[in-house]
C-alpha cells in the first residue's frame, strides 16, 4: 500500500505507461497534504493519473450514463475544483482516458511483438499480450470497447483513430510475413471489426477470460482470411506451445 509520499522518481506518468492500468492503490493514494518537495508539473500529473484511473473504474462500474463527476472525484481523491483544471466535462475526461488507454494497451502489445526475431512468434506474442492486458484490466476494456460509445458524437475521432491505428498495426504485422498477398483494405478492416466485436461480447457476457481460451480460434478468424491457413496455423502453434495454454484447438 502507498503512503501518498511518493517521489517523483517512485512513479511514471507517461501516457503510453501500462501502470496506469493497474489502478492501483499506490498510484491512486492522495499527495501530502501540507509541505512537500514535489514540482507542480508532478503534483498536476499525479492529480490527472488520478482521475483517469477514477473515470476508468466508475464507467466501468456503473455505465457511462450513471457515472457522475461526482463519482470520479470521490474516488480519486480530488476536489471538484481539480476535476475541472483537468477537463472541461466527464466526456472529455472519458476521452482522455480512453486515448491514454489505448495507447498503453498498443505499447504493452508492441514490446512481446518486437522482442521476437521470427514472424510466427512475434505475431502470437503480440496476440496473447493483446488478450492478457485485456482480462487483466477489465475496467479498462469495459471502457474502450463498450463504454466509450455512450460518450456520443464526441467519441466518433477517437474512435476511429483508435481503431484505425489497430487496422495498420494489423497491415503492417501481415505483411512483414515474405510471401504474404496483397491485402485488401475491407479485408483488414473485417479483421479488426471482427475481433472488436468478439471482444465486446465477451464482455457483455462477463466473460472476458474466454478470450484467452479462445485465442487459437480468434488468430485462425483473424489471419486465415488474409494470408492463408498455413501462416495461421503456425501463430496457433506458437500460442498453444506457450506455457500455461493448452492446445485445445482442432481444425
Amino acid at each position: 500500500m502507498g503512503t501518498g509520499m511518493d517521489s517523483e522518481d517512485d512513479l511514471k506518468l507517461g501516457q503510453g505507461d501500462i501502470t496506469f492500468l493497474h489502478g492501483a492503490a499506490r498510484s491512486a493514494d492522495p499527495l501530502p497534504r501540507g509541505q512537500h518537495d514535489l514540482s507542480p508539473e508532478y503534483v498536476a500529473a499525479h492529480q490527472r493519473l488520478r482521475i483517469q484511473e477514477a473515470t476508468t473504474h466508475v464507467v466501468a462500474e456503473r455505465g457511462y450514463g450513471a457515472a457522475t463527476i461526482g463519482d470520479i472525484v470521490a474516488r480519486a481523491h480530488v476536489s471538484r475544483r481539480t476535476f475541472y483544471a483537468h477537463f472541461e466535462t466527464k466526456d472529455h475526461a472519458a476521452l482522455a482516458t480512453f486515448g491514454a488507454s489505448v495507447q498503453c494497451i498498443a505499447d504493452a502489445v508492441r514490446a512481446p511483438y518486437s522482442a521476437q526475431n521470427e514472424w510466427d512468434a512475434a505475431v502470437a506474442a503480440g496476440l496473447t499480450e493483446l488478450m492478457r492486458v485485456l482480462v487483466e484490466y477489465p475496467a479498462t476494456a469495459r471502457l474502450c470497447f463498450l463504454e466509450i460509445r455512450s460518450v456520443g458524437a464526441l467519441a466518433v475521432e477517437p474512435m476511429q483513430a483508435a481503431y484505425a491505428m489497430c487496422t495498420e498495426a494489423l497491415r503492417s504485422a501481415v505483411a512483414s510475413r515474405p510471401g504474404t498477398p496483397a491485402m485488401t483494405d475491407i479485408a483488414l478492416e473485417m479483421g479488426v471489426g471482427g475481433l472488436f466485436a468478439v471482444t465486446r461480447a465477451r464482455l457483455a457476457s462477463d466473460d472476458l477470460p474466454a478470450l484467452q481460451r479462445e485465442l487459437p480460434e480468434i488468430a485462425e478468424a483473424l489471419l486465415a482470411p488474409l494470408m492463408g491457413h498455413e501462416p495461421a496455423q503456425a501463430v496457433i502453434e506458437r500460442i498453444e506451445a506457450a506455457p500455461g495454454v493448452s492446445a485445445a484447438h482442432a481444425i
